[in-house]
């Protein structure tokens, strides 16, 4: 759970970029989150010292998940626009 004090407060997608890979930082996100999920259903079964905190965890989680979900998207838009593009101009095949 730890992983996610790894990642700045505010999400900065740029240094994100100049750090690692998104789509592998976007998988162990997606990892944590599940995690942390599970420990959200399960608290009464924790040991409480490890569930302090667990909200704002899992709320850093998903606003990362969605600023990297939005970059995804707009990078397949203007991949495609690039390719419709280059079609018309006769730069590649259809």
């Amino acid at each position: 759970m730890h992983i996610i004090n790894l990642l700045p407060e505010k999400v900065d997608v740029a240094w994100l970029y100049r750090v690692t890979p998104r789509w592998c930082v976007l998988h162990y996100i997606m990892q944590l989150t599940s995690v942390l999920l599970i420990a959200v259903f399960n608290q009464d079964l924790l040991n409480p010292r490890l569930t302090i905190g667990i909200g704002k965890k899992v709320e850093k989680a998903i606003q990362w998940i969605g600023f990297l979900f939005a970059a995804g998207l707009a990078f397949l838009q203007e991949s495609s626009l690039s390719a419709r593009v280059e079609v018309d101009l006769g730069l590649q095949e259809p």
